[in-house]
């Protein structure tokens, strides 16, 4: 069966990943200083190269280069107003809208290359009529406002979902809701250049045609504006690794400092920030050029170079059993440069939206370069610990009655009963918030465990699972009642687990559930 097509499967522990600022790569962690760093950098304003493109890409707005542009980010909600308030004596109708703002200057010359190299590449718009109807009717507010027959809306700006709200931004009440990008050039001439970030089709408008934002062009420009501080003061060293595996850096984040495990092995119940870790020095341990990997700065402080790039091709955790391969995806990444006193000693990427999917700079991953399956490494490098050594004397029954049991009781180390997942998030790495929503936690009024039989439904598909592993797939009767409604519902339940075998007597663990 191709789970995909039918196997839906969900985790009782659901992790919803909010990425506040997706590409900021910021951390809570210590910020490490390079102003007294003697790491050769990249010198854009002598790049002749860099030069005669921009004024090649200048010349599609009839201007002879660009040597600024000002963006005057706008974005709107519609939240809901009101007819009147019994506060206005006049009974004034609200308007319906938020509005929010954020204005940015750029002046250094390879992001101006890149704005306009995602300016002159776009596609013919789907359909503009429902953009220009909304418009209209924000203005129109707007208008009502700026007479006086309207009242401002007075919520409080927040991150409402599908509107982000980027870093930096303010609300306001413009006259008109007109966000542009503003092309100046050395001779003073200027072209205004209308554009809507937060739609479904971002658009922008070029000669009054309304043009389409390409899917890297919108990643891009919503992580410029989400910038506190655009920098590219790129490393050489990485700059060059970069373009030898065709990955173009738009700008640097902010160095993130860390302290390296003191060992690379899990606990059974530990927070992941070891099992990442260890994961990333077998993967550069796969690289020609570090062989050692990180071992003898185990329990160092080390020092992270974070570079957004807009488009990467990469290996996911997903095999395909058809493909008899990983899945590949095209998506915005992150690529981090590990140094120790301005040395580097080794260096990975991974998916900004996918962060459990960490590969080499040309993109594979551990698995398919060594050969062997993420449950058979998995196994390596968790500790055989007293409660390892617990697990492992159950069967894939009994450990199924143990998940639903801790779920029972509140046990919130019920999630690590699951195949333990990488992320660079648990490794302190990302800067991605991430909320559990923790349905079961306080919530469960009781959960009454039946029959568990075994399934022949065979499984195809599953993140982190190759056909060389142990699997084994059983209907799981269960009947719960919840104390609060949430995404499940009260009453009986089979859902299908599946569970795998780890190496090394390590015992089962979960690795999905659905139906």
């Amino acid at each position: 069966m191709n789970l995909r097509k039918k196997f839906r499967f969900f985790s009782l522990f659901l992790s919803i990943c909010i990425i506040l600022s997706a590409c900021n790569l910021k951390t809570g962690q210590s910020n490490g200083k390079t102003s007294n760093s003697k790491i050769e950098t990249v010198n854009f304003k002598d790049d002749s190269k860099l030069t005669r493109d921009t004024i090649s890409l200048s010349k599609t707005f009839g201007l002879k280069d660009v040597k600024s542009i000002k963006i005057d980010y706008q974005g709107y909600a519609s939240v809901g107003g009101s007819n009147g308030s019994s506060n206005n004596t006049n009974s004034k109708p609200i308007s319906d809208y938020i509005l929010w703002g954020k204005e940015l200057k750029i002046n250094d010359p390879y992001v101006i290359n890149q704005i306009l190299y995602y300016l002159n590449y776009t596609h013919k718009v789907e359909s503009d009529k429902k953009y220009n109807e909304e418009i209209n009717k924000l203005n129109s507010d707007l208008k009502k406002i700026e007479e006086g027959d309207m009242l401002p809306n007075k919520e409080k700006l927040k991150k409402y979902q599908g509107y982000p709200i980027y870093n930096g931004s303010k609300k306001i009440t413009p006259k008109k809701f007109e966000p542009l990008i503003t092309l100046k050039s050395s001779d003073g001439e200027k072209v205004d250049i209308p554009f809507l970030l937060d739609s479904t089709e971002s658009i922008v408008i070029i000669d009054k045609n309304s043009v389409a934002l390409s899917r890297d062009a919108i990643a891009y420009f919503e992580n410029l504006i989400d910038q506190d501080d655009i920098n590219t003061n790129f490393s050489s060293d990485i700059y060059k690794m970069a373009k030898q595996n065709k990955l173009k850096i738009s700008f640097r984040g902010e160095n993130v400092e860390v302290k390296l495990p003191k060992e690379f092995k899990e606990d059974t119940y530990g927070d992941r920030y070891n099992l990442f870790w260890a994961y990333v020095n077998d993967l550069i341990k796969t690289e020609n050029d570090s062989k050692d990997g990180l071992e003898k700065y185990k329990n160092q402080k080390v020092t992270l170079e974070k570079y957004y790039v807009s488009k990467a091709d990469f290996s996911s955790f997903n095999y395909n059993n058809e493909k008899k391969s990983y899945d590949k995806i095209n998506d915005p990444a992150a690529v981090v440069a590990i140094r120790v006193d301005d040395k580097l000693i080794g260096k990975f990427m991974y998916s900004i939206s996918y962060p459990q999917d960490i590969t080499r700079l040309d993109g594979k991953n551990l698995m398919e370069l060594t050969n062997k399956s993420y449950s058979n490494w998995i196994s390596s490098v968790m500790k055989n610990d007293e409660n390892s050594q617990e697990l492992s004397k159950l069967s894939s029954v009994d450990l199924i009655k143990k998940y639903y049991t801790m779920l029972d009781s509140g046990d919130n180390n019920a999630n690590k009963l699951w195949l333990p997942k990488l992320s660079a998030v648990s490794g302190k790495v990302s800067q991605q918030i991430v909320q559990e929503v923790d349905e079961y936690k306080d919530n469960i009024d009781y959960l009454l465990i039946g029959d568990i039989k075994k399934s022949d439904i065979g499984v195809d598909s599953l993140e982190m699972v190759t056909p060389a592993d142990h699997m084994e797939s059983y209907i799981t009767d269960i009947d719960v009642k919840f104390k609060r409604e949430i995404s499940t519902l009260n009453g009986q339940d089979s859902p299908i687990v599946t569970v795998v075998k780890l190496g090394d007597n390590k015992g089962y663990r979960i690795a999905g559930t659905g139906y």
